[in-house]
């Protein structure tokens, strides 16, 4: 029997998942749930050296917070009975030639380098990345000349520089935070500068000068929040860098005066009984040293992070 073709029934096709009906755009998953990366600040966190050294800066921050009122003496009180004594359990760093617990004095001295640190760090990080993202911008002649008043401020070592604005305008925090901070803006404002020159081709920026924005604008909205990575890297660097100079003045005579507590001057007036009575030297020594390893253990994660975002995004 012949059987005409169009009468034959054919087996219906079976129906596909309407999620998978749908045309899949190349360079996606079939999967159409959204995936986040995680932030950067999720990154730091599982960055060994970064959490390591972002707990101990926060450690001395609290230190220098509220150092004074868990000291187990006043910093300033005299034991004269109990000059010169070596570590032990009443006085865990020892005493001073006045009998005055170095413990105690290392606790409330946190308070004054911790200030002096990141004060001097966020004021010369601001001055130097206003003035880098200013002479990129412009470039030319002003560039130039702004650049030339840098090399001229960087061949002075920075302990000399800071010396030199101290002795012009007196001992003082205040003064200090003024002169380390000096010392960083010819070296943060090349950096950022860098940052400027490639940032100022880009197309937001030429959109910004065609809408008319002044320079302000372009300096401070355009540029400035795309450089956030280099001035974030650029500030914890350049802590480490301020814990050693203020440290550095306060041991010469020019910080800190006494009798307020301050690690460089603590080293400065136990360096002559070093041999005799180690620990007036021993406690600010290693309270300056892990505070100034912590601040580049964090520096160094923060960079690590910050180039792996960089590269992940120019991937994408």
């Amino acid at each position: 029997m012949i059987v005409d073709a169009s009468q034959k029934r054919t087996a219906p096709a079976m129906a596909l998942p309407a999620r998978l009906a749908q045309p899949v755009p190349l360079g996606r998953d079939l999967d159409d749930t959204p995936r986040t990366r995680p932030s950067t600040w999720r990154r730091l966190l599982a960055t060994p050296t970064a959490t390591i050294g972002g707990v101990i800066l926060l450690a001395y921050v609290l230190l220098a917070a509220f150092g004074s009122s868990i000291a187990p003496y006043p910093p300033l009180e005299f034991h004269y009975q109990d000059t010169l004594q070596a570590p032990s359990a009443t006085y865990w760093f020892g005493t001073d030639q006045y009998g005055r617990d170095v413990f105690s004095r290392v606790l409330a001295g946190s308070r004054s380098i911790i200030v002096i640190a990141f004060s001097a760090m966020a004021l010369g990080v601001v001055a130097g990345a206003l003035i880098g993202l200013t002479a990129g911008y412009y470039g030319g002649k002003a560039d130039e000349a702004i650049m030339r008043i840098a090399d001229g401020m960087m061949s002075f070592p920075s302990l000399l520089l800071a010396l030199l604005i101290l002795t012009t305008l007196g001992p003082s925090i205040g003064n200090i935070v003024i002169g380390v901070a000096i010392t960083f803006v010819p070296r943060v404002a090349r950096i950022i500068r860098s940052v400027a020159l490639d940032l100022r081709t880009q197309p937001f920026v030429d959109a910004a000068r065609a809408r008319g924005e002044s320079t302000v604008y372009i300096v401070t909205r355009e540029l400035l929040p795309n450089a956030v990575p280099a001035i974030l890297v650029e500030s914890s660097i350049r802590v480490g860098y301020a814990i050693l100079i203020g440290a550095s003045l306060g041991f010469l005579g020019l910080g800190v005066q006494p009798p307020t507590p301050d690690w460089g001057l603590m080293i400065f007036e136990g360096r002559s009984m070093i041999q005799v009575a180690p620990w007036l030297v021993l406690g600010p020594a290693l309270a300056i040293s892990i505070l100034v390893i912590a601040a580049n253990l964090f520096a160094e994660g923060m960079t690590r992070v910050l180039d792996s975002t960089e590269r992940i995004e120019d991937a994408s």
